[in-house]
């Protein structure tokens, strides 16, 4: 089963997690707060509304891949350097070796083959 995660974009942030949990508790549970050097190329990989990708752009070069259009303006009206991309997470539209690093948090779940 394919899960479409557009319907919930308005109200995704509130009901997830608040940007305090993802400053405390999810940068730092997937090492990204000591162990990402600044300026490093990330993709977030089903980024939904930005939740990491927005404030690892403060000081890293981020890419944020969803196939939701409604959650993608989510995450682009939060004004964030990030860049953020249509796509599908099983064929990713980039080079091989374009990011530092890649993260895929609360997604595999989602997908019909990862």
């Amino acid at each position: 089963m394919v899960v479409d995660p557009s319907g919930p974009a308005a109200t995704y942030d509130r009901v997830r997690s608040s940007p305090r949990e993802v400053q405390e508790f999810w940068l730092p549970a997937a090492g990204l707060q000591a162990g990402l050097a600044a300026g490093s190329r990330v993709l977030d990989v089903g980024c939904g509304t930005g939740r990491l990708a927005v404030p690892l752009s403060a000081r890293c070069a981020v890419v944020g891949l969803d196939r939701s259009r409604e959650m993608l303006a989510v995450a682009r009206a939060k004004g964030s350097p990030a860049a953020f991309v249509l796509g599908d997470a099983g064929r990713l539209p980039f080079m091989d070796r374009s990011f530092d690093v890649a993260l895929a948090v609360m997604v595999l779940h989602l997908l019909p083959d990862f």
